[in-house]
């Protein structure tokens, strides 16, 4: 982050994540060969962010506003949810490989009831129909949502081949957000060495239904 002051002068505040403080010099290292897929995907890839300790320092050095009280809008966001946009389905789609690894990944869109029938024939159900392996289903009344305790439109689930819950959450980072995340990360740690460091993650999207159900299959 580069920070530029009233007198003209300007300070850069490195707010790049870090390694894990118990990552060590062979976590790369499988069946006695540097593996480069270990640190670019799944768990052990993942870093300590240090964006927000960044944010928080330019916002108590060089700001008059609070940083809780900048958040507020991003609060707001996380509380309200968000349309699932194109930039949404496109990431999916640029992880089509990974996917295509088991045999069904399913993209489930809400159907509120007394809609007209061309009213799932969207962009985003299109760049889904796409996705190699994936197949696209309809929720009529929001029954699939329920079952499953989602209240979220950007809800992701991921089961092993025996329907064993893997991960429950969210695939972005904010509302309309594209980009590196721990949903996500999560998911690709999964396809890719079999293990993630987590299985929850906060969900950002359009509510879909009031009070949830919990799903009570997945350990925190």
């Amino acid at each position: 982050m580069l920070v530029r002051t009233p007198d003209g002068s300007f300070e850069a505040i490195d707010g790049r994540e870090q390694a894990p403080a118990a990552a060590t010099a062979d976590m790369f290292v499988h069946e006695g060969k540097a593996d480069p897929r270990l640190s670019q995907l799944g768990a052990l890839a993942i870093a300590v962010p240090g964006a927000l300790a960044a944010y928080d320092y330019a916002s108590r050095t060089h700001g008059r506003i609070p940083l809780a009280r900048q958040l507020e809008t991003a609060a707001q966001l996380a509380a309200n949810g968000f349309q699932v946009t194109r930039t949404l389905a496109k990431r999916l789609e640029e992880n089509a490989g990974e996917l295509q690894r088991f045999e069904s990944s399913r993209a489930v869109f809400f159907k509120p009831d007394g809609v007209a029938e061309d009213w799932t024939r969207t962009g985003s159900v299109g760049e889904a129909e796409r996705i190699p392996r994936v197949k696209v289903v309809f929720d009529k009344s929001g029954r699939e949502a329920e079952l499953f305790g989602a209240a979220t439109s950007g809800q992701t689930d991921f089961f092993d081949t025996d329907g064993g819950l893997l991960f429950s959450g969210g695939i972005t980072a904010a509302r309309g957000h594209a980009g590196d995340n721990a949903g996500r990360d999560a998911i690709v740690g999964w396809t890719s060495n079999g293990a993630a460091d987590r299985t929850r993650t906060p969900v950002f999207g359009c509510a879909i239904a009031e009070t949830p159900r919990a799903n009570t299959n997945l350990t925190p």
